[in-house]
């Protein structure tokens, strides 16, 4: 008994230190993730002049698959990928943004405290040293938490080394492709007749509070404010079968942002096969309510025609 005892022992030992070796090996590939990304200084890029763009459009791909940049006319399309969250994809803003007239059109994940900065999503890939240093200074424990939930031995960390070897410090966020309107053979985007199969998804279910939309907001007007741009806000689009309309958080965004049109739903017939984009004629009457809002607030020039809506 006493010989099995021991070898039992000898086993759990064996386990551990190599448990522990393992977890070194996380510990400090990760240490060395994060201090190239403190510490690798970021290229420079030359500021783009002021362009004839009247307003930033942002928002994730919603605002890339949602809106018609042809018809819209003097807007800049700012949209990353919705995992990313509020922060990373603010700062892509930041960075690109070029007009006097902010649009935000974010998802309502946004408006979150999970969606901020998710530590469930790695995103090493879109982030520089001074978004990751604005980031521990802001909101510490998120920071943690997302150096912490990322190994380097996922794709994101790779795709990261990847990055920034290639751009030599430079790491920016791409835009969310919208599919072409210029393809042979039209895809379900092009057309009017796909739309989505209902699965309920309840935007009552997210964690809102008001002091989280006026963080949100302080981050927003600390940008704008300096630079004179006029900040307005849509909620995004609504399945009619897959979402409650969420009156509390519509006052919520309400209280904290001027918009420029109503939380609704919209028919099946408007959107795509999934709940967050349209087709085309969706697209085109989405396009055209924008459009007409941003006419009535005196930022485009006016046009003849009503909202689709």
């Amino acid at each position: 008994m006493n010989k099995n005892l021991s070898t039992s022992s000898f086993d759990l030992n064996r386990f551990l230190i190599k448990t522990g070796v393992f977890i070194a090996v996380i510990l400090v590939g990760n240490m060395v993730v994060l201090a190239t990304i403190l510490f690798t200084p970021k290229k420079e890029a030359g500021k783009e002049p002021m362009t004839t763009a009247k307003v930033c459009v942002f928002g994730a791909s919603n605002v890339g698959y949602d809106i018609d940049p042809d018809r819209l006319d003097h807007a800049q399309i700012l949209s990353t990928s919705e995992p990313f969250g509020f922060f990373l994809a603010f700062e892509r803003c930041l960075e690109e943004c070029r007009a006097k007239v902010l649009l935000l059109d974010m998802p309502y994940s946004w408006y979150t405290p999970e969606k901020y900065a998710p530590a469930s999503y790695p995103f090493y890939s879109g982030i520089t040293p001074q978004s990751y240093r604005k980031l521990i200074r802001k909101k510490p424990v998120l920071a943690l938490k997302n150096f912490l939930s990322t190994n380097i031995f996922n794709t994101e960390v790779l795709l990261f080394w990847k990055n920034m070897l290639e751009a030599k410090g430079a790491r920016i966020l791409a835009a969310t492709p919208a599919p072409s309107a210029k393809a042979k053979v039209p895809d379900a985007y092009h057309t009017c007749t796909g739309h989505y199969d209902p699965k309920k998804h309840f935007i009552s279910q997210m964690t809102y509070s008001d002091e989280h939309l006026r963080y949100i907001r302080s981050e927003i007007m600390d940008y704008t404010q300096p630079r004179q741009m006029l900040v307005l806000a849509k909620y995004p689009e609504l399945n009619k079968d897959n979402y409650r309309i969420n009156p509390s958080l519509a006052q919520l965004i309400s209280h904290n942002f001027e918009m420029i049109n109503q939380m609704e739903a919209w028919p099946d017939s408007l959107m795509y096969d999934q709940w967050y984009h349209l087709n085309q004629c969706g697209k085109e009457a989405n396009t055209k309510n924008i459009e007409t809002a941003l006419t009535i607030k005196g930022i485009l020039p006016k046009t003849t025609g009503q909202p689709h809506l």
